[in-house]
């Protein structure tokens, strides 16, 4: 995702500008925070055509203010020590396990918010050779600083694209007989 255009949520994260980095940041948690803020159906599922489980908005969200959490500790050790590694995370065993599905969604935007101004504040003060700084997750991919904040713009942006695909589901399996605008 780093080198192209993702085809699901359209971002080319590879084309923005290390000084528009925070602020993407910002523009993703605040997104979330309105998001979130839809009442009831942020606790809806959308229907699945394949019987897979599909996250609803909240459980998105809870996912990307662990991100967010887990990314800050990344960084911060990656700026810090030299090649830290990092463990494996079982996102879906903390789906579960931190019970995103039960999560308060005000709760939620606002703890994302906070974590995601926090990534923020350190990727605006980073500069020069501190990009280039590594760190290793233990199945042994190679992230720099500048690779690892991109990926993690990718996930919440991409994250955010789902939250959105799970609303449009609902809404088409709430209303089948509505004719879509084909303009």
């Amino acid at each position: 995702m780093l080198e192209r255009r993702c085809e699901q949520c359209e971002l080319e994260v590879g084309t923005l500008d290390r000084d528009e980095l925070g602020s993407q940041l910002r523009a993703n948690a605040a997104a979330w925070r309105k998001l979130l803020g839809r009442g009831s159906i942020v606790h809806r599922r959308p229907p699945s055509p394949t019987g897979e489980v599909i996250w609803s908005a909240v459980e998105y969200g809870a996912h990307v203010r662990d991100v967010y959490a887990r990314f800050l500790d990344r960084l911060q050790r990656m700026l810090k020590d030299k090649n830290p590694e990092f463990p494996d995370w079982d996102q879906n065993h903390e789906a579960v396990t931190a019970a995103y599905a039960e999560a308060d969604p005000g709760q939620v935007g606002y703890d994302l918010a906070v974590t995601a101004g926090r990534v923020a504040d350190i990727v605006d003060r980073i500069r020069g050779k501190k990009w280039d700084r590594r760190g290793t997750r233990s199945d042994g991919d190679t992230f720099t600083v500048e690779s690892i904040t991109r990926y993690m713009i990718h996930d919440v942006v991409h994250h955010l694209a789902d939250a959105e695909a799970g609303f449009a589901a609902i809404n088409k399996a709430d209303n089948p007989d509505e004719v879509e605008d084909s303009e």
